[in-house]
């Protein structure tokens, strides 16, 4: 009897929360979205993109391309799917050195030296103050 209660009062805050989201694990927007979504709507600041003419930034483009120098994500192949079923008119194609996993990823972090960094620098948080 005591789990039955428990579920109801329970149940009502979960469907809350998740009402409306598809699907939980992918509520997230990656920054390369609202990258696209501004370059779509002319609304990319020449200040952040200098390189591309003023007339550029404002026309809505029609092909895009986007290359990921050290890899893309599935994460962000799902906003280029998304966007490209949401948006007519407008074809972007996403590439890049290699197509991440989260093995992948983490496998990257560690060979670039980032991780034994953060490592050196959590020890040097971590010990004690010398006594004088």
């Amino acid at each position: 009897m005591e789990e039955w209660i428990l579920k109801w009062e329970t149940e009502p805050r979960v469907k809350i929360q998740v009402k409306g989201v598809e699907n939980v694990y992918t509520q997230h927007q990656p920054f390369l979205h609202e990258t696209l979504d501004h370059l779509i709507k002319g609304k990319l600041k020449e200040n952040l993109y200098p390189y591309l003419g003023p007339s550029t930034l404002r026309d809505r483009p029609q092909d895009i391309i986007v290359f990921v120098i050290g890899g893309a994500t599935y994460e962000e192949a799902l906003t280029v799917y998304n966007l490209n079923r949401t948006t007519p008119g407008v074809r972007i194609v996403l590439g890049g050195t290699t197509v991440h996993n989260t093995k992948s990823f983490l496998e990257e972090i560690l060979a670039s030296g980032l991780h034994s960094r953060s490592k050196e620098s959590s020890q040097v948080l971590s010990r004690p103050a010398s006594r004088r």
